[in-house]
């Protein structure tokens, strides 16, 4: 018998995922790959050394802009001097989406905070526009307080050595200046502890992805390996794939190796999952736990840099289920539409 899965595919419309959110791209959509100076002007601006913020900030802070698989991102990790113990208080992620032509990202932080950002520059003051969420747990008549605001964000290069950092909010009213520091480029690298075994457990939204914790493995070489980050606000994962772009893009691998994180997005009110393989594909998700408890994805793979044009039909998404047995295995399952526009089923017990 074929599983809810496929049925899922069979029933719908050719191309449709188990659950199509709205970040998944339509048929229509064409994936040219846009230009992406912006990216790499940060990238040759930031990456390499640690940035220390002016003596005079109330918070003895610096950053570390370290470069992602291929180079499709940059990560960025935000320490206290002060503090050189205390685990990262977020993740960050700063990428270029070669569909769009944007210059994304995506942020989560341990206070419950959530950013999703857009970069652009003008001239050399590179400006963020994003929207914060902030949800520290509270509630008020059985409700979830939540703070949100627009904000943005100044960047004003001075050569490599340094930036002017700027912080605003919008408002109808107009935009107010919130904070104003400036950065200074360190090529030397603060020294910084062993990180310690201290367990983390997830966040509320969050604890249904709890089986995928630790390393799992099957004989014909699929893998995931998990574990908490941020207050159990993010899972950083380390896994692989079957690719839904494979025989439709020529330069693309038959399987993925992926690294990246599933986060609780305030805004659309699910889980989501960023990250990029090792060839610097762009791979988003949504997650959800379906009726019969098993953990279901739906996945979008982005073009690398060196994918072909494709004039045919967009190529679909990858769903997966993942079912938990009683020992602890996973055993997943996944579909994708090939390029005869039928559904392939294939699946996978990691222990």
């Amino acid at each position: 018998l074929l599983s809810s899965l496929a049925f899922s595919f069979i029933l719908a419309v050719p191309q449709v995922p188990v659950h199509e959110g709205p970040e998944a791209p339509t048929q229509e959509a064409q994936p040219t790959i846009e230009d992406q100076t912006g990216f790499w002007k940060l990238h040759s601006k930031v990456v390499g050394g640690e940035w220390q913020v002016d003596e005079h900030f109330n918070r003895k802070i610096f950053h570390r802009f370290v470069s992602g698989p291929s180079d499709a991102c940059i990560y960025v990790e935000t320490r206290d001097s002060s503090d050189l113990e205390k685990p990262l208080p977020g993740l960050r992620v700063i990428f270029p989406d070669l569909l769009t032509g944007k210059v994304r990202g995506i942020e989560i932080a341990d206070r419950g905070a959530f950013f999703d950002s857009v970069y652009r520059w003008e001239g050399d003051k590179l400006i963020r526009d994003y929207s914060y969420h902030l949800t520290d747990g509270s509630m008020v008549n059985g409700e979830v307080q939540e703070t949100k605001m627009e904000l943005e964000n100044h960047w004003s290069f001075e050569g490599k050595s340094a930036y002017r950092w700027q912080l605003y909010q919008k408002t109808p009213a107009g935009v107010t200046q919130l904070i104003e520091t400036s950065f200074h480029h360190r090529a030397q690298l603060t020294q910084l502890p062993k990180p310690g075994d201290a367990a983390i457990n997830a966040s509320v939204p969050l604890t249904f992805l709890d089986p995928l914790l630790s390393k799992h493995t099957s004989p014909d070489n699929w893998f995931m390996e998990s574990g908490w980050r941020v207050k159990g606000m993010g899972l950083w994962t380390q896994r692989n794939m079957p690719n839904p772009n494979f025989g439709w893009d020529k330069t693309a691998p038959k399987v993925l190796e992926v690294e990246g994180f599933f986060y609780w997005n305030p805004n659309k009110k699910g889980a989501r999952f960023i990250g990029f393989s090792k060839e610097g594909a762009l791979v988003e998700g949504m997650t959800t736990l379906n009726p019969r408890q098993q953990i279901e994805s739906t996945y979008t793979v982005g073009p690398t840099s060196a994918s072909e044009p494709i004039t045919e039909r967009r190529p679909g998404p990858l769903g997966e289920q993942i079912q938990t047995l009683e020992d602890g295995s996973l055993k997943i399952t996944w579909v994708m539409v090939g390029t005869d526009g039928k559904p392939t089923i294939s699946e996978a017990t990691l222990k």
